[in-house]
Parts: structure tokens; sequence; C-alpha cells
């Protein structure tokens, strides 16, 4: 029996990416923090507004 996680551990990230494309399952690869923040698709839907914190301002959803 296959489970998601066995399915995703066992494969790289290159073949995960394929196997989305193929079935047209929306998806997006981020590596980085910076890259969700920076992600054209969040900033055009404009998911982020920022919030005060104890560090300064931080982009939140």
């Amino acid at each position: 029996m296959y489970s998601r996680k066995n399915i995703i551990t066992q494969r790289d990230q290159h073949e995960i990416l394929e196997r989305l494309e193929k079935e047209k399952v929306a998806n997006a690869s981020v590596n980085e923090f910076q890259d969700i923040w920076e992600h054209p698709q969040l900033k055009a839907r404009q998911r982020w507004i920022e919030v005060d914190s104890p560090i300064g301002k931080i982009p939140t959803t």
C-alpha cells in the first residue's frame, strides 16, 4: 500500500514537479522563505500584509 509520504520521500524534487505538471496540479518550487514572500502569484493576489513585531515590520497573510 502506498502512502503520500512514501511517494514523496522516494522521489527527488524534479520527479515530483514533473508528475504534478503532467497531472495538471498547481504547484510552485520554493527553496527559501524569501521565495515565498516574493512569489509573483501571491503578490498578484495581494496575500501579504505587514504587521509590527518586536524586530520591526514582518510580512504575514
